[in-house]
């Protein structure tokens, strides 16, 4: 599990997650996008989505925030959105969550 937050180490690690995820959205398009959608559901506050790691043996799975980003804000993830351009993304997600859409 990656270590909590930490806002001293925060914009630095804004920007090469951002750096990375550049890449990603090239490399690996699909993934990438499913990334994005978790990120847009985080920075609303949400856990985005199932993890792949049970909380117990044989338990419910983890949500992907608590196994990888425990204790992020969401305005991290907000942020790490802005730098790769994806607020209409973001926008869009929030839009959704309004009208009840899944």
């Amino acid at each position: 599990m990656p270590e909590p937050w930490n806002a001293e180490r925060g914009e630095q690690e804004i920007l090469t997650f951002v750096k990375s995820y550049s890449e990603t959205r090239k490399a690996a398009p699909s993934q990438y996008n499913h990334l994005m959608d978790s990120y847009c559901e985080m920075a609303a506050g949400g856990e985005g989505g199932p993890s792949d790691t049970e909380l117990t043996p044989g338990g419910p799975l983890s949500s992907f925030r608590h196994q990888y980003y425990h204790g992020y804000p969401d305005d991290w993830f907000f942020c790490i959105l802005s730098g790769l351009g994806e607020l209409d993304r973001y926008y869009s997600y929030l839009e959704s969550k309004s009208r009840g859409d899944s």
